[in-house]
């Protein structure tokens, strides 16, 4: 279960550089959805958006991201597939992935985070709070992200 935003007090959002996002959903309800929030968050997402890991792979070829927010249930694929062309892109190594996901199944979920997944959410407990919580947990992690996270780190408060 993703932290919310208030355990993350004490970090200073905007000395956080813009966070490269990519939304992957088939459904243009939910995706629109996810951006709708991110960029309404306090954080400072430049948001892209990808409906299959089709377009999943041309984004990469394109540019670098920070963060991933996968769909688990997409036709003729699943976000664990998606991770693991993330996983294998040579340019995103350091990039933190979130799976998202609208069944509530373990075995899903157990097997996005042994893939690399940071967290893994419903989409039904999906708020603005609980995605910048979900998101400033995930980057927390981050080799790229961690110095703005330090004190935090130091105190044991970050995950």
């Amino acid at each position: 279960m993703a932290p919310k935003s208030p355990e993350f007090s004490s970090v200073d959002l905007a000395k956080l550089p813009e966070i490269r996002t990519l939304v992957l959903d088939d459904s243009s309800f939910d995706r629109k959805r996810i951006c709708r929030m991110g960029n309404g968050l306090d954080l400072k997402l430049r948001i892209e958006e990808a409906t299959s890991v089709q377009g999943l792979k041309e984004c990469l070829d394109r540019q670098n991201f920070d963060l991933f927010l996968i769909d688990y249930k997409m036709p003729g694929s699943d976000g664990l597939s998606a991770l693991d062309v993330i996983r294998n892109h040579k340019s995103q190594s350091g990039a933190v992935s979130i799976m998202i996901s609208g069944q509530a199944d373990q075995r899903i979920a157990v097997s996005a985070m042994k893939n690399g997944c940071q967290d893994f959410i419903m989409k039904s407990d999906i708020s603005p709070d609980y995605l910048q919580g979900t998101v400033l947990s995930a980057l927390s992690g981050s080799r790229q992200f961690s110095r703005y996270f330090g004190d935090l780190q130091a105190r044991g408060e970050s995950g």
